[in-house]
């Protein structure tokens, strides 16, 4: 993803100042206005999908952070931008905290996928201490799209491989699993899938000479995660979930295989 395409000058903007949530939807849809991809919706219809996605939950996703986003019919393209607010706006985040950068995407309502890809890698920037530093302390909104521009890299589809590697995963840990799924999210060219799974002792316990062993109070968790990565990013992706198997304890509940595929076609959706 060349992100240079979608977060523009126009798009951006330093050191506004606000003191209700409302007020920031209005100054995020008059910025994202100015992008021709929008030039046929009327500012009000941006405010008030953004709004309408906020009564379902707050996008400010807490230590300063909001994304706020919103879907619209019949436009060609996304529409990605930066508000910061110095001084801070209450926006009702999790943690309570007055968010300061507000990265927007106003998305095609037909291009899902590719919404939660760039929700993920967006994330995946203001989740890192060092990134909100560099923003906050940028004096052009040129400086803001380089930090982000370099962080995700600019990837071309000429330049990616038409090979992939399956990666299959046995999940008995949770709070790996929600990590896991985090890598592959941020992953541009990648299909997934998740299997909810029973552990082998559900079956076996059903069996009259193992019946007395089996506790329903211990069922556990148990997920599969089918991965489909083209080979461009494959020894990252490996790269990333052994780190988060070396974080966890001797007995993982985590394990991963993987193999070149000789043979793809079609796609799925997310």
């Amino acid at each position: 993803m060349n992100f240079s395409n979608y977060l523009k000058d126009p798009c951006v903007k330093l050191n506004f100042k606000a003191d209700k949530k409302d007020e920031v939807l209005k100054e995020i849809a008059r910025l994202a206005k100015s992008d021709p991809i929008l030039k046929n919706v009327k500012e009000k219809t941006i405010y008030k999908a953004l709004a309408d996605r906020e009564n379902v939950g707050s996008t400010g996703f807490g230590n300063g952070i909001a994304i706020p986003h919103c879907t619209i019919e019949n436009i060609s393209d996304f529409v990605i931008g930066v508000l910061v607010v110095p001084d801070g706006v209450d926006y009702d985040s999790i943690d309570g905290k007055e968010a300061k950068i507000l990265s927007y995407i106003i998305a095609p309502k037909e291009k899902k996928n590719e919404h939660i890809r760039i929700l993920s890698n967006i994330s995946k920037i203001l989740q890192q201490s060092e990134n909100i530093k560099k923003i906050l302390e940028s004096s052009s909104s040129e400086q803001i799209i380089n930090i982000f521009s370099k962080v995700l890299g600019k990837e071309k589809d000429g330049q990616k491989e038409k090979k992939y590697t399956k990666f299959t995963i046995i999940i008995q840990n949770e709070d790996a699993f929600y990590d896991i799924m985090n890598i592959f999210t941020e992953i541009h060219d990648c299909f997934l899938s998740v299997i909810d799974a029973e552990n082998a002792s559900k079956y076996l316990y059903s069996m009259p000479l193992f019946s007395h062993f089996w506790n329903e109070e211990k069922k556990g968790f148990n997920r599969i995660v089918l991965a489909i990565v083209n080979n461009t990013f494959a020894n990252d992706t490996l790269r990333k979930l052994n780190l988060i198997i070396d974080s966890l304890d001797k007995d993982t509940g985590v394990l991963i295989l993987s193999q070149e595929i000789s043979y793809i076609s079609g796609s799925i959706n997310l």
